[in-house]
């Protein structure tokens, strides 16, 4: 949505109304065909979330409602909010003297209706992300209970606003538009380019406004329309959802049922090293025959040690290496920066173009320079995809190359 969908936004607002050769249609009537058909995915999407509701409740694991729980599980989340959520809160007041605030990307926000005396005011709350998504009420095997940090937020919200009175408020999600031109022509220096544009996407227009629905007391449409104004957003872009927003929470949810339902959930896989690996030197077993291993089902651990014993040899010359997306805490980062501060020439190619990883490979690329190693951000135009790895050794008076292809 925040490339695709927002590649036709843009057509759209520039007055581009050519027919699509693949599709045979507008971009305008692209964009109602997507939230034609998107409405009907959000529709099965949240049936069949709430009949995963009624199954977790089978289980003893219920999502409750501010309104359905005892005092003792009042005071957990009263304790909570005042505790851990309520420090973590900046409302965001609306009015002549602070205009509309810049709503990030992609987290939720709870929309607030304010009276005093005979004056109306609007305000919004940004739910922080760090905050974990839901607290739990018991971790009794035979009774598990949660509630969503929004609903939390929005109980007490009132809290916030001393002196006013709390008419009505919403939780809301806007998507924003990611994909911006990359100005690569004429630029010195990539990287300062893509930490511009990660800038620049931050603050990417609107494409999409979702608005959760429940338990709101009042007719929404006047806010949903200032919304959309603010946010320049037409009617199609807009989704009215009766359920929390965001459901990928209901992954974390998997802990708790393997406790109060073990059988219910998949045993977690362990990836296998192949037997003619298993403690042996990758170099010497690739010194015989070649290896294919087959992810994820084979271990990637041998690629590891791959990169890890090149490091560590100390006649390895050099590594050189093409990397896209690169995990966490990346073992292949670490031997990669081992290599380069033993002296190795290591050269690496950081495709910084790499979509939504770009942050974590600025990041990468600076570590790897400083570590010694020589960093190329890529190709003008071009996407770096492949994945390839030579390490150079001096053996026997003579080069040898090992080369790992994915």
């Amino acid at each position: 949505y925040m490339v695709r969908v927002a590649g036709l936004q843009d057509q759209f607002k520039l007055g581009y109304h050519i027919t699509d050769s693949k599709t045979d249609r507008t971009p305008v009537e692209q964009l109602s065909a997507i939230s034609k058909k998107n409405s009907e995915n959000i529709a099965l999407q949240y049936k069949s979330y709430y009949e995963l509701l009624n199954q977790l409740a089978e289980k003893n694991i219920r999502i409750k409602k501010n309104s359905a729980l005892s005092k003792s599980e009042f005071s957990i989340i009263e304790e909570t909010f005042h505790e851990q959520i309520f420090p973590a809160l900046t409302p965001l007041g609306i009015d002549a003297y602070r205009p509309f605030p810049n709503l990030n990307n992609k987290l939720i926000h709870i929309f607030v209706n304010l009276q005093k005396e005979d004056t109306t005011r609007v305000a919004i709350v940004p739910v922080p992300a760090p905050l974990q998504r839901f607290i739990l009420l018991d971790e009794n095997k035979n009774d598990i209970g949660i509630v969503l940090l929004e609903d939390v937020v929005r109980h007490f919200i009132h809290t916030l606003f001393k002196g006013f009175t709390v008419t009505n408020s919403f939780s809301c999600r806007i998507t924003r538009n990611a994909d911006l031109e990359l100005h690569e022509d004429g630029a010195d220096d990539l990287l300062v380019v893509i930490q511009d544009y990660l800038k620049k996407r931050k603050n990417g227009m609107a494409v999409r406004l979702e608005i959760d629905t429940r338990d709101t007391i009042v007719s929404l449409h006047g806010d949903v329309r200032f919304l959309q104004t603010e946010l320049d957003l037409e009617d199609r872009d807009v989704y009215m959802i009766d359920g929390p927003l965001d459901l990928t929470f209901l992954s974390k949810l998997t802990r708790y049922l393997a406790i109060a339902s073990p059988e219910d959930v998949y045993p977690s896989f362990s990836p296998v090293t192949p037997s003619d690996l298993s403690g042996k030197n990758i170099f010497d077993v690739v010194e015989k025959k070649d290896v294919s291993l087959h992810h994820p089902y084979d271990s990637f651990d041998p690629v590891v040690d791959f990169i890890k014993s090149a490091a560590e040899d100390e006649d390895t010359i050099a590594i050189k290496q093409t990397l896209y997306r690169v995990s966490k805490d990346s073992p292949i980062i670490e031997g990669l920066k081992a290599a380069a501060e033993s002296g190795k020439q290591v050269t690496v190619l950081v495709e910084l173009k790499a979509r939504f990883d770009e942050e974590n490979n600025v990041q990468w690329a600076k570590e790897l320079e400083e570590a010694g190693a020589h960093v190329l951000y890529g190709m003008t135009h071009l996407k770096t995809h492949s994945k390839i790895t030579m390490v150079v050794k001096k053996q026997n008076n003579s080069i040898v190359r090992y080369v790992h292809l994915t």
